[in-house]
C-alpha cells in the first residue's frame, strides 16, 4: 500500500513544531526578565538628575545598585524604572540616561 505524501509530512512536521513550541515555553520561561518597581532617590530638585532604566535579573540588579551606591552619595537625583515604561517618561527631565538592556 502506498502512503500518500501528506501523511509523511504530517507525520514529521507535527512533531517538529510540537517540539519547537515546547522548546519556546522553556526559552521565555528560562530567559525572561522580570519587571523592576521603579523607585526614586534623593527626590527633593537636586541640580543633576538621572534616569536608570533596567530589567529585572540579577546581573542588572547588581549593576544598577552599583550605579544607586556611586551616585547616592554626591547630589545627583537618581530615578529607577523599568525598559517597558522608557516611552511615558520626558527624557529632558534628565540630565542623563543609563539603560541596562538585554
Amino acid at each position: 500500500m502506498k502512503t500518500k505524501w501528506y501523511k509523511i509530512v504530517g507525520w514529521v512536521l507535527v512533531p517538529v513544531l510540537g517540539l519547537f513550541f515546547v522548546f519556546l515555553v522553556w526559552y521565555k520561561y528560562e530567559y525572561s526578565m522580570a519587571p523592576v518597581a521603579p523607585y526614586s532617590l534623593n527626590a527633593q530638585k537636586m541640580a543633576t538628575k538621572l534616569l536608570i532604566a533596567t530589567q529585572g535579573s540579577d546581573f542588572k540588579s547588581n549593576l544598577t545598585q552599583g550605579v544607586v551606591d556611586y551616585y547616592n552619595s554626591n547630589s545627583v537625583s537618581i530615578d529607577v524604572i523599568d525598559v517597558s515604561t522608557l516611552s511615558e517618561i520626558a527624557p529632558e527631565d534628565y540630565d542623563a540616561i543609563l539603560l541596562i538592556h538585554t
